[in-house]
């Protein structure tokens, strides 16, 4: 994951928002195909390419802030994988 919050835990955060893509989209000031990305895996794609003002885009959209996204994130990478 490098650090950058996964899709999972975008959707969840989407979800505990109480909104729509359309909605998270309007609040983060960006176009719905550009939180529809983000929230499908984009950030994961190139997680190089993640800028802050990208996160702080993607943490007003789901009513977070970027610390929040980022602890949850890293802790998120650090958890221990099930495996198979």
């Amino acid at each position: 994951m490098h650090g950058v919050p996964d899709r999972v835990l975008l959707r969840h955060l989407l979800a505990e928002a109480g909104g729509s893509r359309r909605e998270a989209a309007r609040r983060a000031g960006v176009g719905r195909s550009t939180m529809y990305r983000w929230l499908e895996g984009g950030l994961l794609d190139e997680p190089h390419n993640v800028s802050v003002d990208m996160l702080e885009r993607i943490a007003k959209g789901l009513k977070t802030d970027v610390g929040q996204l980022m602890t949850v994130a890293e802790r998120e990478r650090r958890a221990p994988q099930p495996r198979s």
